[in-house]
């Protein structure tokens, strides 16, 4: 178990069913916002869901954030562009 840990200290990821049911049980309850499953329970869930868990907890907060960086930088492009805002039709 200790190299299981050390390898998840080193940015690794586990091959020890438990303690990734584990990884995957904390990362279902983040999504959810509180204690809804345990790692006893990763086992019933359906691959879709521990899919679509993980791509939200893992990617979703990066994609927005992203977002708004493009967002911010094309504010500021046509903040810098007064005649822009002429040709844009509504």
């Amino acid at each position: 178990m200790n190299e299981e840990l050390l390898a998840l200290s080193q940015g690794l990821q586990t091959s020890w069913p438990p303690l990734a049911d584990l990884l995957l049980a904390r990362k279902v309850n983040q999504a959810h916002g509180g204690a809804l499953v345990g790692a006893w329970d990763i086992p019933q869930l359906d691959e879709a869901t521990l899919v679509i868990v993980q791509a939200f907890v893992d990617d979703f907060s990066g994609m927005q954030g992203g977002q708004a960086k493009v967002e911010a930088h094309l504010a500021k492009w046509r903040s810098s562009h007064p005649t822009y805002r002429k040709h844009v039709r509504h």
